[in-house]
Parts: structure tokens; sequence; C-alpha cells
């Protein structure tokens, strides 16, 4: 059901940027949430759930995680920002006891993806042919950053702040079909 990571690093993701920067209020305590659309996921026969409509968002929403994580690890963390990076990090991969595998809770299945989301994710090296969907996932995750050390540099408990609002206050509506089907 997937297709390629079409998403323009300065058309949509800067609008997907903007958006969520025209809602999030820095110095408010009681932060409206942002609605950015539904997902439709439906379970396979291996249990997990694939992504039916919503993989741009949901790409760029990990593609911003992976940002932050970034910026975060090359900070002197005190208990709560250690708190925060530690929360990214589940919400990006999860460590399987059973198999002892880490598992990334968005894999990209289509083919001109190559794998590069997971080695982000993971933080290992790519070294893969690099397609227009590559591209574009590395220009978008480029802008992410530079946008996202724009409050880094005015501290970190500011960054910690934007983090918070985004966890905590960026809604989607996730409808699972029972089948393709229905």
């Amino acid at each position: 059901y997937q297709r390629e990571y079409v998403w323009k690093a300065d058309d949509q993701v800067e609008q997907f940027l903007v958006d969520v920067d025209n809602e999030y209020e820095e110095d408010s305590k009681e932060q409206q949430s942002y609605f950015i659309g539904s997902i439709i996921i439906v379970k396979n026969d291996e249990g997990k759930y694939e992504v039916i409509d919503g993989q741009q968002r949901l790409t760029t929403i990990m593609l911003t995680l992976c940002a932050m994580r970034d910026l975060l690890e090359n900070q002197e963390l005190d208990r709560i920002p250690k708190r925060y990076l530690e929360t990214i990090q589940k919400l990006l991969c999860d460590f399987n006891t059973k198999t002892d595998q880490e598992e990334i809770r968005l894999e990209l299945q289509y083919d001109e993806s190559k794998g590069f989301l997971s080695h982000l994710i993971l933080q290992t090296e790519y070294d893969g042919e690099k397609t227009a969907s590559i591209q574009k996932m590395l220009d978008a995750y480029k802008t992410i950053k530079a946008h996202l050390n724009k409050y880094l540099e005015k501290g970190c408990d500011v960054l910690i702040s934007y983090i918070r609002y985004f966890i905590n206050h960026i809604d989607l509506v996730i409808i699972e079909s029972e089948n393709i089907g229905s």
C-alpha cells in the first residue's frame, strides 16, 4: 500500500513544521492539541500493522523524532531531558527481549526506501543507493533538524518544551480496518 516518500523539504515538510509552530505556544502552560489527520492501518497475518494511508505523515514524524534524538544526544542532559531522550528512543524503536533484536516502529516496505529509515532510526551507516525517495527523506531530516536547532540555540529547556508539545499534543486519529476490503 505504500508509495515512496514524496514530501519535499521546501514544501510539505516546511508546511508541516510551520503548522506545528503555529499551534505551539512556547510560554503557555495550557497547550492546545494540534490535529494532523488520520492514518488507516490494517493488521496483517503476522500481527503487525500495515499503513494503508498516512505514510507520508508517519515518515515525517519519525524523521522529526530522529532529529530530536540526534540533537539531544549531543547535549549535556539533566535528569528530565534524559527522560525525554529515552522516550523518543522508545517511540523510534523498542528492544524485543524474545528475539534480542531492536524493532523499529515504522518500517518502510516499498523498494525505493532500501531500508534507509531503519538505518537512520538505528543510527547505523547507510551506504546504499540514494533513490529519489531517500534523497527526499534526507532533505526532510536536514530541514527538520535545522528547524529544531533554532529552538536548541535558545537553550536545551526550550527544545525540551517543544518536544513535550510534539509528543503530547500532536494528535492523529488511527482508523483500524478489519481487512483491506472493508
